[in-house]
């Protein structure tokens, strides 16, 4: 029975995730660890939405619960007939993994929108606002952080518990995508396995290729097309991480270097939308680290290189994995011991 086995494991994750996103949104109401900033209305409003608590937190928590008391749960029978009714739980299992994602993908974009409005704070002038709202640089410029006086060391704070829920949420999304495939498959495919239980195995698209696959349903054709689809779901991962690569290493390149210039330490190329590649004689205004604009070149094209290359290679996996789910057919073979 290893699609309930899986479904549990995943569901055992999901509730540590689940509790861990709870905990971080409850510790973001106490900013420096004091909760006079709660009783004074002085927090940013997206703590008050509840991201970890709500989202992250209660709409995966309870999903994940159903996925742990799958087993030996079968439908009432589907009317006497055992295997359709063990069927049915696992196709049933979809829809909290539809609920759950709501609640991963609403905590990310609460956090993400919490990120990029930043804290809310006393700033130097006297007053409580916002002052990184219309300032998206902040996050990569620490020198701007010292602009909020009280509470202290709240910019870092700040973005420390919501870069945090963002991270547990996309893996939140990741295994609660494994489940509904888990689900899918087990509910259309069928339910029992041999006696020698499936690993997971999709952490490693290598073990995905193996001539020989787990055979987790009643053929060899359903056995397959299962792996193929974990390799689709981890290829799609895969470029997501990548892309991620590309977008802030093009970014980095296109902002040139944090150096020291004559007036100061500064990105003295943020605001030449990256003319200043094409125009080593201005490179020279950066005095310190010696050859640093060179060296941010350098570095920043490779990452550019290496992580375009992943998405390229990802894509094209996921195009042949899909053509061999959807246009191949294998031959079937029932497993012994299964009727």
């Amino acid at each position: 029975m290893c699609y309930t086995k899986c479904a549990e494991f995943i569901g055992t994750i999901l509730m540590s995730l689940s509790l861990t996103c709870v905990t971080l949104n409850i510790l973001a109401f106490f900013p420096d660890w004091d909760p006079k900033y709660l009783t004074e209305g002085q927090l940013t409003v997206f703590v008050h939405w509840l991201p970890g608590i709500v989202g992250g937190g209660l709409m995966v928590f309870l999903p994940s619960l159903y996925f742990v008391a799958m087993e030996g749960k079968d439908c009432c029978g589907c009317f006497g007939y055992k295997d359709c009714g063990r069927r049915c739980v696992m196709l049933t299992s979809v829809v909290p993994a539809a609920i759950g994602l709501l609640g991963a993908f609403y905590c990310i974009i609460i956090s993400v929108l919490s990120i990029l409005k930043g804290p809310k704070c006393l700033d130097v002038s006297g007053e409580w606002n916002y002052p990184f709202a219309t300032v998206r640089s902040y996050i990569t410029n620490p020198r701007l952080w010292g602009v909020c006086v009280e509470p202290k060391n709240i910019t870092q704070f700040h973005l420390l518990m919501f870069f945090l829920l963002v991270g547990f949420g996309v893996l939140e999304i990741a295994f609660l995508i494994l489940q509904v495939v888990n689900g899918a498959v087990g509910g259309l495919c069928g339910y029992y396995c041999n006696k020698t239980k499936m690993l997971i195995v999709a952490a490693a698209l290598l073990i995905l290729e193996r001539d020989t696959p787990y055979k987790c349903c009643q053929s060899e054709n359903c056995s397959k097309k299962y792996m193929s689809l974990l390799s689709i779901i981890f290829s799609v991962l895969g470029i997501a991480f990548s892309g991620y690569c590309l977008v802030i290493s093009a970014l980095g390149l296109v902002q040139g270097p944090y150096c020291r210039t004559l007036n100061g330490w500064e990105y003295v190329f943020e605001d030449t939308t990256g003319s200043f590649l094409r125009d080593p004689s201005t490179w020279s205004q950066c005095l310190e680290p010696a050859h640093v604009v060179e060296w941010n070149i350098i570095l920043f094209s490779i990452l550019i290189t290496l992580s375009g290359l992943q998405v390229i290679i990802s894509l094209i996996k996921v195009i042949i994995e899909l053509r061999k789910l959807l246009c191949t057919t294998y031959s079937v073979i029932i497993q012994p011991g299964i009727i």
